[in-house]
Order: structure tokens, then sequence, then C-alpha cells
């Protein structure tokens, strides 16, 4: 592949620590948002009590 010409250097790391094609070094992707601690007891208590 012409590994023997290319440079290594700042921003150009080796070939075989370069992620394959593919892949990328963030499997699992962002973390979800926490949820509100409203919208938790919304849905723990849905019905509005009537006094």
């Amino acid at each position: 592949m012409g590994d023997e010409d290319y440079e290594v250097g700042y921003r150009k790391p080796p070939r075989h620590t370069q992620f394959k094609p593919g892949t990328s070094g963030n499997r699992r992707g962002r973390p979800r948002r926490s949820k509100n601690i409203d919208t938790l007891f919304e849905r723990t208590h849905p019905a509005k009590a009537a006094l």
C-alpha cells in the first residue's frame, strides 16, 4: 500500500494504529442525557389527584 513513503508526524499516526474503514473510536456513542426529575415523577404518577 505504499507504507514506505507514508510520512508519520503531527496528525498523521502510523497506519497500523489508524482506525480501519467502517469503524470508529466511539463505538457506544454519546451517552444519553439523564431524565429531568419532573419527567420521572410524571411517569411514575401519571394521574393528578382531585381534591
